[in-house]
């Protein structure tokens, strides 16, 4: 079959926007579904192996209506038809035949154990297969020796994930396959490798290996024509991540039948009972603050790369982050004064409330010319933290998926940032639990509300004492000066977030604008009086 490779580059050529753009459509990891395809074109391909069932790695242009085109990396299989087992729909790309009337499926290749395989021995041996514009090259770390000297065996895609592809094998080792190529510097594959070979911190998997694209002239080290296309990494065993944790945590306190007597306590007695019921999952709350402390103390620790390097937050700094976040505020504010006036008055926020809030949140901007006044530094940070980012194990938690928001552009999420903004992010999925917790069960009522607010509050303070605790404020590079300096500027990065959060449920999730209006609304009034 070794003609079927460039059979199929040929189809893709000819015909390739159709199939293209529903098979596209079709993933979960494509991350432009609101957007209209006006055209995919094959930008290379190269083939991995020429056996009865040959593989190939092709990276296609996606172009659209309007905005800037996107790029995504395909690993593809090609195998008899007949031969594809129960392969779903939404991995077959399309059906190839020839004079002989032998057809063949494409299919995503990640459905494959042995094409798996092929890319991890890829890795652990440093190969690289050349397409007609660029290479792909497997890049091995000097973990590579130890993690795959012996032949794996099992290989389990993951269903869980959404912009990645992720293949488990044999509980040792995980492979992420990066659909949207950025050209560029990938800050999963940079921070993970920093922070295993430069740094002492644990509480993260070890960097196995990459695969990395480049195109054209294929210089090693170029960032410019290159880009990430693979990350192997160790398998941590683990009890699950720690949003389904504290989601399980929430519903088991909210059936609790001893809840139902409690609509009359004052709130003293009702923070005894979370207290009680809650301990250990508070406690590993304020561990987890202490591991966040440390990931930052470790990414600060480096004073020589300047990829690492702390740097002073100027006020420029401050001026540019205060000027993005009024933009934000202006924009969410004119969508809510937008909305009907029967799903306005649902949230309860008449123009009113809407003035008042959006008062609040510029007030309280002002708290940023503190990261200046202390002098306070700027580091590299996860970018994306929240409960769903870590994997509880035991009483440990592993941080995971440096790569920051996938929308937006790779030097956006490669640049230094406040450390609280890695904070706020944990802060507000502490919130966004306590609510999915309560919808899951439909607890509206006996008090249970109060209740989940006192153990918000519980689990928010436990993190920043945590957090506070192994990065003092006035002590650690990245804090401000004093405690009551960082409790302000956590509260900015808190309504950031939030706001963050209403335009997206605004677009993408209708239903759950509640949540996070009840949040800002916290935020800005009562949270300390939960």
């Amino acid at each position: 079959m070794d003609c079927w490779p460039s059979r199929l580059a040929d189809y893709l050529a000819r015909e390739g926007r159709r199939p293209l753009a529903d098979y596209l459509s079709r993933q979960r990891w494509f991350g432009a579904k609101g957007r209209q395809i006006a055209n995919v074109h094959l930008l290379d391909y190269a083939v991995l192996f020429g056996t009865s069932r040959p593989a190939v790695f092709a990276i296609v242009v996606t172009e659209f209506s309007e905005g800037p085109s996107q790029r995504y990396f395909l690993p593809l299989l090609m195998t008899p038809q007949g031969e594809a087992g129960q392969a779903p729909d939404s991995d077959i790309l399309c059906t190839l035949s020839n004079s002989t009337e032998q057809k063949v499926l494409v299919i995503d290749a990640t459905t494959d154990a042995d094409a798996c395989r092929k890319l991890t021995d890829g890795i652990r041996d440093g190969i690289q297969w050349r397409g007609c514009r660029g290479i792909f090259r497997c890049m091995p770390t000097i973990a590579a020796g130890s993690m795959l000297s012996e032949p794996l065996q099992h290989a389990k895609r993951l269903s869980g994930e959404q912009s990645n592809t992720s293949i488990v094998f044999d509980r040792r080792v995980i492979l992420k396959v990066i659909r949207k190529f950025d050209s560029g510097i990938n800050p999963d594959r940079e921070i993970l490798e920093f922070l295993t070979t430069r740094t002492d911190y644990h509480s993260v998997p070890t960097l196995i290996g990459t695969i990395e694209y480049h195109e054209s002239s294929g210089t090693q080290g170029s960032s410019e024509d290159s880009g990430t296309v693979g990350l192997l990494q160790t398998y941590i065993p683990n009890d699950g991540d720690g949003w389904s944790a504290v989601l399980a945590h929430v519903e088991t306190l909210l059936r609790d039948s001893r809840i139902h007597n409690m609509g009359q306590r004052n709130d003293d007695g009702l923070r005894e009972f979370v207290q009680q019921t809650s301990h250990q999952a508070i406690a590993a709350m304020r561990r987890l603050g202490t591991i966040t402390a440390e990931l930052h103390t470790a990414l600060s620790s480096d004073s020589t790369d300047p990829a690492f390097r702390p740097e002073r937050i100027s006020p420029h700094d401050v001026f540019d982050w205060r000027a993005v976040m009024h933009s934000q505020i202006r924009t969410v504010f004119a969508q809510l004064r937008a909305l009907r006036g029967s799903r306005q008055a649902e949230l309860h926020l008449a123009e009113g409330d809407l003035a008042s809030l959006e008062a609040g949140c510029e007030q309280r901007l002002d708290a940023l010319q503190r990261l200046v006044e202390s002098p306070v530094t700027k580091i590299r940070v996860h970018g994306d933290y929240h409960l769903g980012q870590v994997l509880k194990t035991g009483h440990e938690f592993i941080v995971l998926d440096f790569e920051g928001e996938p929308a937006r552009r790779l030097e956006e999420r490669r640049a230094k940032q406040c450390a609280l903004k890695d904070v706020a992010g944990m802060l507000r999925s502490f919130h966004y639990a306590a609510c999915v917790a309560q919808r899951q069960i439909h607890a509206p009522a006996h008090g249970e509300e109060r209740i989940v607010a006192i153990w918000e509050q519980a689990v928010i303070d436990e993190f920043w004492i945590g957090y506070t605790t192994a990065a003092k404020p006035g002590r650690a590079s990245f804090m401000p000066g004093t405690q009551a300096d960082a409790d302000q500027v956590l509260r900015v990065f808190e309504l950031d977030k939030t706001i963050y959060e209403i335009g997206y449920e605004l677009n993408n999730r209708p239903d759950w604008l509640d949540i996070p209006v009840q949040g800002l609304r916290r935020l800005l009034y009562d949270r300390r009086n939960a």
